[in-house]
Parts: C-alpha cells; sequence; structure tokens
C-alpha cells in the first residue's frame, strides 16, 4: 500500500487532495511544479481509452469500500462523490495537456475523513474539497431571473405561495392526447410549506391538496418590491433636491412611482399543483437508486407563453423545445437560464455520482445515498453553472435552426465552499495553491467549483406516464 505524496492537510484551510504513487506514472502524471500558468478543468471520465477505461473499472472496484469510509466517519449530513478527470489546458511549457482521472469528494467534515480515505486501497487520485450537496431551493444574493413577468415561461422563478423560498419553472410539457398544458419543475419546489414534516417517503400532492404556485415567488417578489422601492425613495430625493422644478427628475419619479405600483399590483397566481412526488426508486440507467423528483404544475391561459427556453449565447439567445432526447455519457449540453444563474454549457459525466442530499422535508436526515447523473460545466467560470433556486431549470440539447430537446432538469448541486480562498487575492500559480483554494491561476473559481445533479428527461416522462397513466411530451 503506497502512501500519499500530499502531507497532511492544514485543516483550518479545509482543503486537501490525496495523491497516490502509482505504478504506471507515464499514464497518471503528477502535476508539474509551480510556474506554470494554464487552467484546471473538471472533465468527464469517458469510456474512450484504455486508461480511462481501466480507471472507470478500478472505481467501481473501491467505490463501495470509500463509500463506507464516509458512512463510518460521518462526512456530514450531505456529501457527493464522483469519478471524473482533471485536464488542462495546452502550454507550451507543459507539452501534451495531461487528464487526471479523479475522484472528486464534496463533504463537510473534512479532518474526521482524510486519514481513513488515504487508507483507501487503490491507485486513483482521491481530491477531498470542503462544500456540499443539496437540493437547489432557496436564494442567492443576485439571483439572475428573479423578476416578475406577466408571461411565465421556461427559467421563471416559482415558488409555493406564502413560502419565502423559490425554484424554477423548466419547461412546459403537453399531455398528447387533450393537448393541456403544464410547467415542469421537481417536486421538492412544490412541497417548499412541508418543511421538516415528514419522517418517511414517498412524499406525494395531488390537485386536491389545493398547493398553489406564485411566479415570481413570494422570495423573489419581496426582493423586487425593495429594489423598485429604493430606486423610488432615490427618484424622490433627488427630485427634492432640485426642489422639485427639474421637469427630467420629475419624469424619473413618475416612471419610478409607475414601476413601484406595478411591483406592488402585480397577480403573480401562476396554478395548482397537480402533481408531484419525492421518493427513492430504481434506475436501472445508474445502477442504483436514485432520487425520483418531479413536480407537474397548472399554469394559467392569460400566462401561458411560447415553449423557448433561455440559452443566453451568442449563437441563439432563445430556442425553441422540441420534445426530449435520451441523456448519454459525454453528450455537450446547455443548461438554460434559471431563476438563480444564466445560461452554462455542460457535459454529461460517465459514471453516476454517489450522493447523500440533505432532504428539507423530512425531520431527519436521510441515511443513505443514491447515484445520480452528473452534469459538469464545461469549463470555470466566475458563477457556479447551477445554485440554490435553479431546480426544475432545463438541461437542453441543440437540435437543427433554433430547436433544442430536454435531456434532464436539474434536481440538487453540488459546490466547493471557496470562500476561504476570497476573490481578487492576487494570482495563485502554483498547482498546491490551486489544489487547495479551488481557484485558478488568475484567481477565478477552479474546477469542481459547481456540478448539476440531473434526472433525465425520458425518467420524468415516464413517471408522468406510469402514475398519471397519460403520455406527456416536452413542448407545447
Amino acid at each position: 500500500m503506497s502512501s500519499p505524496l500530499a502531507p497532511n492537510p492544514d485543516v483550518n484551510q479545509m482543503r486537501f487532495y490525496i495523491f497516490r504513487e502509482n505504478s504506471q506514472e507515464a499514464d497518471f502524471p503528477r502535476f508539474e511544479p509551480a510556474g506554470v500558468r494554464c487552467i484546471l478543468t473538471l472533465a468527464p471520465i469517458l469510456d474512450c481509452s484504455s486508461e480511462q477505461r481501466r480507471a472507470i473499472v478500478e472505481y467501481e472496484r473501491v467505490r463501495l469500500q470509500i463509500l463506507e469510509i464516509l458512512e463510518q466517519t460521518d462526512a456530514g449530513p450531505s456529501w457527493c462523490m464522483l469519478l471524473a478527470t482533471i485536464q488542462s489546458d495546452p502550454q507550451p511549457a507543459l507539452g501534451t495537456p495531461f487528464i487526471v482521472p479523479t475522484i472528486m469528494i464534496y463533504c463537510n467534515n473534512l479532518q474526521r475523513c482524510y486519514h481513513e480515505l488515504a487508507k483507501a486501497d487503490t491507485y486513483l487520485r482521491i481530491e477531498v474539497r470542503k462544500g456540499g450537496i443539496a437540493f437547489n431551493v432557496g436564494t442567492r444574493e443576485s439571483p439572475f431571473n428573479y423578476w416578475y413577468n406577466e408571461i411565465a415561461g421556461p427559467g421563471r422563478s416559482i415558488g409555493v405561495e406564502g413560502v419565502k423560498s423559490s425554484g424554477t419553472l423548466g419547461a412546459y410539457v403537453h399531455n398528447k392526447a387533450t393537448y393541456e398544458i403544464y410547467g415542469v419543475t421537481t417536486a421538492h419546489v412544490t412541497m417548499m410549506h412541508l418543511h421538516e414534516t415528514n419522517d418517511r417517503l414517498p412524499i406525494t400532492l395531488l390537485e386536491n391538496d389545493q398547493v398553489k404556485m406564485v411566479s415570481n415567488s413570494d422570495q423573489d417578489h419581496d426582493k423586487e418590491l425593495m429594489d423598485s422601492k429604493n430606486l423610488l425613495d432615490s427618484a424622490i430625493k433627488k427630485d427634492e433636491d432640485f426642489g422639485g422644478i427639474c421637469p427630467r427628475r420629475a419624469k424619473i419619479r413618475a416612471n419610478a412611482q409607475a414601476h413601484y405600483q406595478s411591483v406592488l399590483q402585480s397577480d403573480r397566481s401562476l396554478g395548482m399543483v397537480q402533481y408531484s412526488q419525492l421518493s427513492i426508486v430504481d434506475t436501472p440507467q445508474t445502477g442504483g437508486k436514485s432520487w425520483k423528483d418531479v413536480g407537474l404544475v397548472e399554469i394559467r391561459d392569460d400566462r401561458m407563453g411560447n415553449s423557448v427556453c433561455g440559452f443566453g449565447t451568442a449563437e441563439a439567445t432563445n430556442t425553441t423545445v422540441t420534445g426530449h432526447a435520451p441523456i448519454t455519457p459525454g453528450m455537450k449540453v446547455m443548461k438554460a437560464i434559471g431563476r438563480t444563474t444564466s445560461a452554462g454549457a455542460g457535459l454529461v459525466n460517465g459514471t453516476p455520482a454517489d450522493c447523500r442530499i440533505l432532504c428539507p422535508h423530512l425531520t431527519s436526515s436521510p441515511a443513505f445515498s443514491t447515484r445520480e447523473w452528473v452534469v459538469l460545466p464545461e469549463r470555470p467560470a466566475g458563477h457556479p453553472f447551477s445554485d440554490a433556486g435553479d431546480s426544475g431549470c432545463a438541461i437542453l440539447t441543440r437540435r437543427e435552426f433554433h430547436e433544442c430537446a430536454v435531456v434532464a432538469i436539474v434536481v440538487a448541486g453540488a459546490k466547493v465552499d471557496c470562500e476561504e480562498g476570497g476573490e481578487g487575492e492576487g494570482e495563485i500559480v502554483s498547482w498546491e495553491e490551486r489544489i487547495r483554494s479551488g481557484r485558478n491561476s488568475d484567481g477565478s473559481p477552479g474546477y469542481g467549483g459547481s456540478v448539476a445533479i440531473v434526472t433525465p428527461a425520458e425518467e420524468v416522462l415516464r413517471y408522468l406516464a406510469r402514475d398519471l397513466g397519460a403520455e406527456f411530451e416536452f413542448g407545447i
């Protein structure tokens, strides 16, 4: 059993890695010394080379052992583990870009599991990051798409009336027999009022439960109202500073007053929850059990829009959804604009993630892990790939012209806590600094900063057909 190359971590930094000696170092090279500038990317592991195939086989061999370590050492109430690769950009100083298969673990109690993980009988590199995983409901200080719009289309903020929490309306679906149109999101978005009220799964809502959804959410309406009130107060003050005699300032004040009144009086009612269920089910595609987290929401006729999801790219700002497509390892996808984050390119990982997701609707944390599909951001970005409030957001793939298909919906997210490194603290050059800080050489959030846990569109449609006795399809 070889020893890790890395010394014991500084637990105050709460980040470390375990990089093992390898009998075949040509396949898995060590990171280069400090001073080499390049961007590191967390990329999918795929069955596309002998090295990656060997890594997948090795991971499946050691996976249960590492899961047992995470269970026994109390890695935290929620954690996520996945096999991926860390890749470097082509750089003259590096020559050929390297690809290092790595077991990425996101958890909170790093000190408790470090020494036990070092005993894992594997040649694979193990990287442990301070972070966690959770259903993507809630808020971020500056959500991307939180404001009210009369047309409640895909990507809009939604929530349960009377509850200060937010999710995303992911896409429209239609009943293939009756042509009735509904909105799709996750079940936990429609159950925000059931906080820690259930002691077991499944949790199911039907139309007669009379759960009313609004768009934008109460949480985001309060924020929009506060923003418009601040704008009005500022306009009033500037108008009064000019003695109320400046026509331009008076017009700005009138416009701000009109905007505040429109936000105050907006009719945010969306419709009733028609069906939602949160449970754990067997999923042959992942080789284990996965979260079933699907919600179907009524959409008022006067708030119905077209089936357009925002890509936010130079090629096509908006793209029409026309059906669904099967999810496949290595697939290039786009996360549509969500309530909290903008659009972003991603890649489907080649192996599922093992997750213990904290469920806010249960009275106690689940004592089990599930296997889930994972989408990795294609490139490190200055903002998370998905974040709290993006639950229900659509994952898309292009078809032709301005058409796309739904591949999956976002249900949860795993992310690194990068706050300790801080932004703007200067360049981080060495590999060791970058690994421990979770940042690239320019100080931006680094590889593995956030990944999206998703439910395939095929599974969503299968759940609806089985539970409601009707065939549905994405789009209108």
